[in-house]
């Protein structure tokens, strides 16, 4: 099997730009005050609930920007790009490129 994307790509994506910030957020993160906690333990009751509206339509904006993601580098690439010494680009340069728009898309 061939993977679009080369191991260390994977990796470090996965550990620093998803990972990573979540990580961080949850450590930094105070909402409320311990001290206001103490006093009021109520707020704890008054947290969001799930909305599944809300959650299918971020599902379907990200099935949306998958697709665009892919699909224009693959469009691009459908007519076999030359490099300067002629030899066509393949799967590594695509997964390159994929990456790339993934990751100007995230951030």
């Amino acid at each position: 099997a061939l993977t679009l994307y080369d191991d260390w790509i994977m990796t470090f994506f996965n550990i620093v730009i998803t990972s990573l910030p979540i990580f961080l957020l949850g450590l930094f993160e105070i909402d409320v005050k311990d001290y206001i906690i103490a006093k009021h333990p109520i707020i704890y009751k008054f947290q969001k609930r799930l909305q599944y509206d809300a959650l299918i339509f971020w599902m379907m904006y990200a099935i949306y920007h998958s697709l665009v993601i892919f699909f224009i580098p693959y469009f691009l690439f459908s007519g076999s790009i030359l490099s300067p010494q002629g030899k066509t680009s393949g799967w590594t340069v695509f997964g390159c490129y994929v990456m790339s728009f993934g990751v100007s898309v995230i951030t």
